[in-house]
Formats: structure tokens, sequence, C-alpha cells
């Protein structure tokens, strides 16, 4: 389209040329169509190319004159909780999570980035329509006043707990609670505060368990809920029921019991939502947060519709007629998978963590340049997180975990621990490559070496010519 609708009058998209240069070819050019509320986006996004109406992209980021890396220079020169506070609010483009902690036993955290005023009943989650003034930001012509106060930012200083928790979850205090967002489940956030309130002093040793701890407790319940079940209403495999039953909700890579539970999870959620959502929708909608943070309130609902299939109008399922399904297919799946001893469904077999060097996407040289697979422990909801998505195949190749598991003692700085996925270098022939993988796996740590005469004793030399 040429014209848009705007305040009963129509107006031009703004037209751009911009050119891309792609190595070893010639460069093209792009036209880009710009409206009042951003860059349109049809022709880039899949699910719009036949979609006739422009659909606009609004981004802060196209609005603000950002003041991202002045902060990060006042950041690192705060003396005090208050000169933090002023400074935090200038990361305004990115979403982080901010946290503080000095000398006089202030400790406080901060959500950053400018959260956009809305009007209410107003869901950002869905697309909205630009010619409806109700839909737009507020005072969207100014892009100043189109933003609430940073001093409404989900925060929390000194709390009485002592401590503070920060792992993607919804905020549990401050002005900004309520405000949507793309939060985790709260697992991981509630364990850790758990583990941190079971006593006060803690050690640098006691801190390494709540890194490597990877006790879900929402995957427990649920856990013990199927087994519950299936012992009332299918009892096949009655040896693999009392595995879940039995279970402590501890994902490590020689349990058996995470290895059914997810095969059977899947195949729940499939049984229950792919009827109404097609095949193709579940499987891209499995590894969303709404997804996650909804699957325990349908395995606790016998009532949802979601239970009944609709390609059966004749019977009406019900939840412990989807799960006896879901059972029958999990057990098979497993035994030709792998075998009929569940001694041998180890976790650590299915959940795995490759490092994939760009030029080890191809074989053979995943051989040369990967590192892996490592059999591992965790999973999604654990302090541990090494993400994963459900999937048919029951392989669950790790998506992403910590990038850097660190561990300071501000009284005693040169005693901190760290330890990171792979190595130092990048370089696949260095010694330093990959000799922290196996460590990294195994939640070992390495002594920081902060000082000169402790450095060069350890060290080798690196000597550039020009």
């Amino acid at each position: 389209p040429k014209l848009i609708l705007q305040d009963s009058a129509w107006i031009p998209l703004q037209e751009r040329k911009e050119t891309i240069s792609v190595k070893g070819e010639s460069s093209y050019q792009i036209t880009v169509q710009s409206s009042p509320r951003g860059p349109i986006v049809n022709k880039i996004v899949d699910e719009l190319t036949e979609v006739e109406e422009p659909v606009s992209l609004w981004w802060s980021l196209l609005h603000l004159n950002s003041r991202f890396l002045e902060t990060l220079y006042h950041l690192q020169r705060c003396q005090n909780l208050e000169e933090f506070q002023q400074y935090v609010s200038g990361i305004d483009l990115i979403g982080l999570n901010v946290l503080y902690a000095d000398a006089d036993d202030h400790i406080a955290w901060w959500g950053t980035g400018k959260i956009p005023k809305r009007n209410p009943g107003v869901n950002p989650f869905f697309m909205l329509d630009a010619s409806n003034p109700l839909h737009l930001p507020a005072d969207s012509a100014h892009a100043e006043g189109a933003y609430l106060p940073f001093d409404q930012n989900p925060h929390s200083i000194d709390p009485p707990s002592g401590f503070i928790v920060s792992a993607n979850n919804r905020p549990t205090e401050g002005p900004a609670h309520y405000y949507p967002g793309y939060y985790l489940p709260d697992d991981r956030f509630l364990r850790i505060n758990q583990l941190l309130a079971q006593k006060e002093k803690w050690s640098l040793e006691d801190c390494k368990t709540i890194q490597g701890d990877v006790y879900s407790g929402t995957t427990h319940q649920m856990a013990q809920l199927f087994a519950g079940l299936l012992q009332q209403s299918c009892n096949e495999n009655e040896n693999l029921i009392q595995i879940l039953a039995n279970w402590d909700g501890q994902l490590t890579r020689e349990a058996t019991a995470p290895v059914i539970y997810h095969k059977l999870l899947y195949f729940l959620l499939h049984d229950a939502l792919s009827d109404e959502l097609g095949e193709e929708s579940l499987q891209n909608m499995l590894g969303w947060y709404a997804i996650k943070k909804g699957i325990p309130k349908l395995l606790q609902d016998p009532q949802a519709p979601w239970w009944d299939d609709r390609n059966t109008p004749e019977q009406t399922e019900s939840r412990e007629d989807i799960l006896c399904q879901a059972w029958q297919k999990t057990t098979a799946q497993l035994q030709q998978e792998l075998g009929d001893n569940p001694d041998n469904w180890q976790w650590g077999k299915v959940h795995t963590l490759t490092h994939i060097h760009p030029v080890g996407q191809k074989k053979p040289l995943d051989k040369i340049f990967n590192l892996g697979p490592f059999p591992m422990d965790g999973g999604n909801l654990v302090p541990m997180q090494m993400k994963f998505d459900l999937n048919p195949s029951g392989q669950y190749d790790v998506l992403l975990g910590p990038a850097l598991r660190i561990l300071i003692d501000f009284a005693r700085p040169d005693q901190s621990y760290s330890i990171n996925p792979t190595g130092q270098s990048g370089h696949f022939m260095s010694p330093h490559y990959g000799d922290q993988a196996q460590m990294y796996v195994d939640k070992k740590y390495r002594k920081q070496i902060s000082k000169r005469e402790d450095l060069e004793p350890a060290g080798t030399t690196l000597l550039l010519k020009p």
C-alpha cells in the first residue's frame, strides 16, 4: 500500500532505499516502507506475507535517543545506592535485571528498559489496530511522554529477607508487579528462595550447591500427579509408574524418572492440544512462555475442554483417557529407543550439551571443531538451567545455559571462583579451547587468578609479532 488511514485522514507511507551488501555477490537494494507506528514488516515475516493490511513494528529503539553507553560508564563509577538508582534509569532500550550491593549493607534490584504507557484493556501480546486511538501507546506523538516514569519500573531495595533473587520471574513486589511480560515460570525463583532461607551465613562452597541445584518443584509435583492417576486408571507397566512415584524431582544425569516424565509430558500435551491447534502450531508453541506457565493449570484441571478429542465426535474423552493413551505411547517409544531395561534410560543419554562451532555445523568438521555431546544434569525449571524444547524425538539437546558461573567473596576478592562452558580460547588448536568443558559439566570451578605474582608462574606467554 501507499496510503494509510490516520486520524480520519489518508497519509502516504514513507519510503527509503537500503543497500544490502553480500560477500561474493552483487549488492541489492530493498525498499523500506514506514508509518508513524514503525516500519512495515509484511514482506519479512513469513506469517504476514499473504496479509493485505500493512503491519508495522512499533519499537522504542526507533523513538528514543538512547543513553545506554553513557549509563554503563557511570554505573561502573557509582559510589552509593543513590548514584546507582540515578544512573540505572539510563538503561532505556534493553530489559535487564540489574543487581546492586555495597559495603554499607545495601542491596537492590531494578528491571530496566522504558515501559510504554498503555490504555486500559490493551493487550500488547496481540496485534493492535493502529486506526484505533485506544490501541496506541499513550501520547505516542511525543516519545518521552509515551513511557512510564522509571520509578514505576519493577524494583526491590533492601528487602526484609536480606537477599534478592532474580531468575527472569514475574516481579513479586513493587509498583510494577502487575505489568505483563515474557516472564518465566516461578520454579527457579522459588527454589533459590527456598534454599537461601535455610540459613543466614553462606560460604562460597555453599553457593556452589545453589548454582548446581537441579530440583524442580513443579516437575516433581506433576510427576506425582501422573503416577497417582496412572495407578488408578491405567495400571500398565507398573514398574515404570513406580519409578515416577518414587522420584525425588532431581534432574540428575543418572536418573530414569526424568526420561519417562518428559516423554509422557510431550505425548500428553500433543494428544490434548494437537486436535485444536494443529501439528505445526503445536510444535511451534511448545517453547512459548505462556505454554510453559499454563501446563500445570491444564494438567490439574480434569474439566478442561482440551481433553476431549475433536476427531472423535461420537465420544467425550477425559483427562484420564488422554493420559492412558499418552502412557502407552511413552512406554512403547522408550522401549524402542532405549531398550527394555529402564536402568538404561538415563537422563544424561537424552539430555546432552554440544558446543557447536560455526564451522562444525557440517560433518565431518563437527568432529574437529565441536565439543561434546556431554551428558547433562539439569533442565528447564531448575536453578542450574539447561534449557531444551519438548519434541517428538525424545532427544533433548541443550539450547542454552549459564554463560558463566562465578562466585565472588567481596571481602576476599582474590578467593573467587568461576567456570565457563568451554575454555578461554576460541582457537580450536589451543589447549584452552575446551579445557573447562568437562569441569563445567561436572559443576567444578577454577580459582580466578587476580594477582600478577600468581599468574606468571601458572601461565604461558603469547608473543604477538606485527
